[in-house]
């Protein structure tokens, strides 16, 4: 799985995620990416993933995700979720 962390999130997710999840490759192209972590991308982002499978986003609403015309019908979405939400 190559995992891509899209948009402005920082060097520090990446590191907490890599000790989470070793077996991962991190791509730097969106192109190979087949997971995508977002904070808040802006609409169209994600269209430039053609081999995207899967998108977590580190928010806890994905409204804006969800209306962008972009995303590939049938790629699951996941938020955060915390029990003070």
């Amino acid at each position: 799985m190559k995992v891509r962390l899209a948009g402005e999130i920082g060097a520090t997710w990446r590191r907490e995620l890599a000790a989470a999840l070793p077996e991962a490759e991190w791509s730097d192209d969106d192109c190979d990416a087949e997971v995508a972590v977002v904070a808040n991308p802006p609409p169209g982002a994600l269209a430039a993933m053609p081999r995207l499978r899967f998108v977590q986003s580190l928010w806890a609403g994905v409204d804006r995700l969800l209306a962008d015309p972009a995303l590939p019908p049938g790629v699951p979405v996941a938020r955060m979720v915390d029990p003070v939400m």
